[in-house]
């Protein structure tokens, strides 16, 4: 028993490393502050955890639904504005124009607004995470299969601080350091040129967006079964899932449009097909029936995916606990807790806590109320989430948001730093 923990304990340290984000999707998750560890027992629980299939409330359960999410901290507004400002043109016409000039008064003042935004840039983090997903699962007794896509493509702002400057090369070995507010050119050198121009930052790449994704197709069939124990019930389930990765990397100008991201990922993606392992189990005490405490383990055997120029992506195994309580008919309450920090594609981290509670008063009406925390990165703050199921229980809508309560500016307006929403249609029998 010693030597069984200890190997259990060794293998929760090794996955301590790297994983993608445990990302919130389907129905009811979403609207409880991403929790489903414990609590998804029906057609979602191949997903969040396939020991939960030897509990499900229903004989059936199907369901098919779309979301899509968005992450967003000062970047947007920066590069659509340099976008406007026209910043890769702006500098070559002030390049062919040395030694004598002129500019126009429109490209002189939009290279110093361009300098005011890329310094800033330059000290603080600029990042955009763009997720949608989708869902089409089934659930029969205790056994289950689905399709689930998960996509994270990130930016990420990169701006030399050092390199900042207007000096050009003018060719011939002849560069010069230009002044827009007098509209004049002065004599520089190559060394001035190489260690502070912002012209050659950007032919360089050392001021650059760079777009990083992973769209995961995952397909997955599951079976969970109760074991025979003393004390309480446990149940065990696994899911065997093929899993189709399409991943993006490009380095693109600094001022390329946030609407213009996604082709540009589009231009660069690699497509390639492997296999993936889960586990999950389930613990009900013999105190409390209506208390569920759940553990699942993802991607085990560390899947990897190729990408265009650049190393392929292994995708390290991630845990995640849970628990959930039934009071009553009418209510459940459930909360997550990731074990493992996970990387993004926009090159931050996220570590979330969550949980809410879900209010059913019949089988054709259910409203949900959560929240959710990132442990890794505070740039979010809480993020509010919300849920309602309407319909038959034979056919219910379901629709799903989330929104941090800290904000950012995007074109003049407010916009939450973190957003996600999920439309969804469930059947149950």
């Amino acid at each position: 028993m010693t030597r069984t923990l200890f190997v259990l304990f060794s293998a929760l340290l090794c996955a301590l490393a790297l994983a993608i984000e445990f990302q919130p999707i389907g129905f009811e998750s979403i609207g409880m502050g991403g929790a489903g560890v414990a609590s998804a027992r029906g057609s979602m629980a191949g997903y969040y955890n396939p020991a939960l299939l030897a509990a499900s409330p229903d004989l059936v359960e199907v369901n098919l639904g779309g979301g899509f999410g968005v992450r967003e901290y000062n970047l947007a507004n920066n590069i659509d504005r340099l976008a406007e400002l026209d910043l890769s043109g702006t500098v070559q016409r002030i390049a062919a124009n040395a030694p004598l000039g002129p500019n126009t008064p429109q490209d002189r003042a939009n290279i110093q607004e361009a300098q005011t935004i890329l310094t800033q840039m330059g000290n603080e983090r600029n990042t955009l995470g763009i997720m949608p997903s989708f869902t089409a699962a089934a659930q029969v007794r205790n056994i289950a299969i689905g399709a689930f896509l998960t996509s994270d493509a990130g930016a990420q702002g990169i701006v030399d601080p050092a390199r900042t400057a207007l000096i050009i090369d003018g060719g011939g070995g002849i560069y010069y350091a230009y002044d827009p507010a007098a509209d004049t050119y002065g004599l520089s050198d190559a060394a001035t040129y190489n260690a502070t121009s912002l012209e050659f930052a950007l032919d360089n790449t050392t001021t650059y967006l760079k777009l990083d994704g992973l769209a995961i197709l995952e397909v997955p069939v599951s079976y969970a079964r109760r074991l025979p124990i003393p004390v309480g019930t446990l149940a065990v389930g696994v899911s065997a899932k093929a899993m189709r990765g399409m991943t993006y990397r490009a380095d693109v100008q600094i001022d390329t449009e946030s609407g213009e991201i996604e082709d540009q990922l589009e231009n660069n993606d690699r497509t390639s097909t492997t296999v993936g392992v889960d586990i999950g189990a389930l613990y009900i005490p013999p105190v409390a029936r209506n208390l569920r405490v759940g553990l699942v383990g993802k991607n085990l055997n560390s899947p990897k995916f190729e990408r265009v120029n650049a190393t392929d992506i292994e995708v390290s195994p991630m845990w995640r606990a849970g628990v959930a309580m039934d009071v009553g008919r009418q209510v459940s309450f459930a909360a997550d807790l990731d074990l493992t920090k996970n990387d993004r594609f926009d090159g931050t981290e996220s570590q979330f806590i969550g949980g809410g509670i879900n209010y059913h008063p019949n089988g054709s009406l259910s409203f949900r109320l959560g929240a959710m925390k990132n442990l890794a990165n505070s740039d979010d703050g809480v993020i509010g989430t919300l849920g309602i199921g309407l319909g038959l229980k034979a056919l219910q809508l379901d629709l799903a948001v989330q929104a941090a309560t800290k904000s950012g500016a995007y074109d003049g307006r407010s916009i939450p730093r973190y957003a996600r929403a999920n439309l969804a249609l469930v059947s149950r029998w």
